[in-house]
């Protein structure tokens, strides 16, 4: 019986450890799925969007895109616009997803999103701006490097 302790000790170990994996991997694609957000708007077929938030508490704001799967996977993805709060402050904001872009202009006015969350067949969100408190309009457009590359694009606020 000493002898199979060990092995019952290590089977709960491995237990311990390896069910919660698929759970937090779970919880991360939910929190950034755009239909569970607090708030979200799609990015309309010319690359503006409009969100509007009822100031529901504080939040970081992202972008969730969908791209060609043909494409590379470096995605050449440009996003600038501003937040304006109820005060009628503005914040700007610009990212792209690539390091060297092929948007005109795009590497002098904006900076490299090096952080995706839930990246999943030619899915990816990076967050766009933060620090959200009460009721904002968040304003801007999205410009593709290579025509066609997106797909869909949504502006959100997880839940």
């Amino acid at each position: 019986m000493g002898d199979v302790a060990p092995f019952i000790l290590l089977a709960a170990l491995v237990v311990l450890v390896a069910v919660p994996i698929p759970i937090v991997i779970s919880v991360a694609f939910r929190r950034h799925d755009p239909k569970r957000a607090r708030a979200h708007a799609e990015v309309a077929a010319d690359g503006s969007f409009r969100l509007t938030t009822d100031g529901g508490g504080s939040g970081v704001v992202y972008f969730r895109f969908e791209i060609d799967g043909s494409t590379d996977d470096d995605p050449d993805l440009v996003i600038r616009g501003e937040v304006h709060d109820a005060r009628g402050a503005a914040q700007s904001f610009g990212w792209r997803t690539r390091a060297g872009s092929r948007v005109p202009g795009a590497d002098a006015i904006t900076r490299h999103a090096t952080v995706m969350h839930a990246v999943t067949g030619g899915r990816a969100s990076i967050e766009i701006a933060g620090g959200l408190r009460g009721p904002c309009t968040v304003t801007g457009r999205v410009d593709a490097g290579t025509p066609g590359l997106l797909l869909r694009g949504w502006v959100y606020l997880p839940a």
